[in-house]
């Protein structure tokens, strides 16, 4: 219940107060770069599940579909099976969606497991320089973030920001 004009807020409890939540998460197998703003990690993909390659993402926790160029596809798997993609894809602050190439399906070995990874191929003229994307969903299925729990709070409350936590200590974003 907000109290005064002062921007003081009553802390007790009121039923009609909605609750949103704050997640921690801790991250492995990151390094980040100095080249650019964000991520990284490296997983193992291959098609049929024999002769693996090592590929570069950048983690975007936000993305909900993991993404690769045309190019990066085709040096790096070059017998992959490229499939129609039934998704019209919307970047960021872009109102204009993206055409895939197709999407493609994946074998990833993990260290004690192997998981199939879905990604949309686009072109290179639309995703330009920028790396492959392993999206959130992924990035935790994968082990390479691990949800430690959530954290209930008002939602007149200001939210806490993601706390990541590596080998190295804590990732401020």
């Amino acid at each position: 219940m907000y109290v005064r004009d002062d921007e003081q807020y009553d802390t007790s409890f009121d039923d009609d107060c909605g609750f949103t939540y704050s997640l921690e998460a801790q991250v492995h197998s990151v390094a980040g770069s100095s080249q650019a703003k964000g991520y990284f990690t490296t997983l193992a993909l291959s098609m049929a599940g024999s002769a693996f390659t090592q590929v570069k993402f950048q983690i975007d926790t936000a993305a909900t579909c993991n993404t690769m160029s045309l190019s990066t596809l085709q040096s790096l798997l070059p017998d992959a099976d490229l499939k129609r993609s039934p998704y019209r894809l919307y970047p960021y602050r872009n109102l204009k969606p993206l055409e895939a190439e197709g999407q493609v399906e994946l074998v990833c070995e993990l260290q004690d497991r192997y998981v199939t990874l879905t990604f949309q191929i686009l072109p290179d003229s639309s995703i330009e320089s920028k790396p492959a994307l392993l999206s959130g969903s992924d990035s935790e299925r994968t082990g390479v973030i691990t949800l430690i729990k959530s954290i209930p709070y008002r939602a007149r409350w200001k939210p806490r920001m993601l706390n990541m936590k590596t080998s190295q200590g804590s990732i401020v974003p």
